[in-house]
């Protein structure tokens, strides 16, 4: 297994990031969950 980079674990370490995914329904209104 390969080794994390200094740039790759700061990445990580930085704190909590939360995924969006964001579409458009039918009515075009837009929709976005976690």
């Amino acid at each position: 297994m390969e080794q994390l980079t200094a740039e790759q674990r700061a990445f990580l370490l930085e704190g909590t990031r939360t995924g969006k995914l964001a579409t458009v329904r039918k009515d075009r209104r837009p929709h976005v969950v976690p």
